[in-house]
């Protein structure tokens, strides 16, 4: 996922991992991680971790 520069990077990250807890197919007992991975030509890029 890559989101634009000038966006809330914690607000983002909140809503990632949101959006992952309230998913059926994803491992609850471990939690899910939204990591800053990389700074790209259009924005930054998430990774997306979940147990």
């Amino acid at each position: 996922m890559i989101v634009s520069y000038g966006a809330d990077i914690e607000y983002v990250r909140g809503l990632i991992v949101d959006f992952l807890k309230s998913e059926k197919w994803i491992m609850q007992e471990r939690p899910a991680q939204a990591l800053l991975f990389e700074f790209t030509e259009h924005g930054v890029k998430f990774r997306v971790r979940c147990g």
